[in-house]
């Protein structure tokens, strides 16, 4: 039965591949001007929002639907709509809609914002 253990130990597990809930947890930026925006995605399903290295500035609930991030604000701040984002092959985001009393507005390739992974 010893030759049987050794090679289970040795083989090679197969990769997981990472589910897409998985993929959007991290820190994402961009730079607009001078100002820096940081969108942090919880494991949790949670966001936060930080301008600059001050503190948190918006907080918000965040779901995947049809392979797109939407984030709803949640807070004393929080606004009605949704932001739609969607995950690039590079990992990085764009801000690609927003929907506001259940109406979906894309935003042109020119207008998007895309939020690189930074961690």
């Amino acid at each position: 039965g010893s030759d049987k253990q050794s090679k289970t130990e040795n083989s090679i597990k197969p990769v997981k591949e990472l589910t897409l809930e998985e993929k959007v947890v991290g820190t994402y930026e961009i730079m607009i001007g001078k100002t820096t925006m940081r969108l942090v995605f919880l494991e949790n399903g949670l966001t936060e929002q930080y301008i600059d290295d001050y503190d948190k500035q918006a907080e918000g609930k965040w779901i995947i639907v049809d392979r797109e991030i939407h984030i709803e604000d949640i807070g004393e701040e929080k606004s009605e709509g949704k932001a739609v984002f969607k995950i690039n092959k590079d990992g990085d985001l764009n801000d690609i809609a927003y929907i506001e009393n259940g109406k979906r507005t894309d935003r042109s390739k020119e207008s998007q914002l895309t939020f690189k992974k930074i961690k």
